[in-house]
């Protein structure tokens, strides 16, 4: 995900949670890991892309590091 607004506007992120209708948490293992999430409305977001090896720990329930974060969000940015 791509923020539009606020402090951290056109800084990629990937969705640890979905809080309702209108608010999502979103991690990139840096300012923002995973105990400490950022809360931000969905109006706010662009969606980008999926990494498929963090989707499948996700579905998974499997353990996943802030470096898992950071790693797929760098590879992310290099290809873009």
């Amino acid at each position: 995900m791509l923020s539009k607004n606020g402090k951290y506007e056109n800084e990629y992120f990937v969705v640890t949670a979905i809080l309702d209708d209108n608010y999502i948490l979103l991690a990139n293992g840096k300012t923002r890991k995973l105990v400490n999430p950022k809360k931000k409305k969905v109006i706010h977001i662009t969606f980008c892309s999926h990494n498929k090896i963090l989707e499948q720990k996700f579905k998974n329930n499997a353990y996943i590091l802030d470096s898992d974060i950071r790693k797929a969000l760098s590879n992310y940015k290099i290809s873009t």
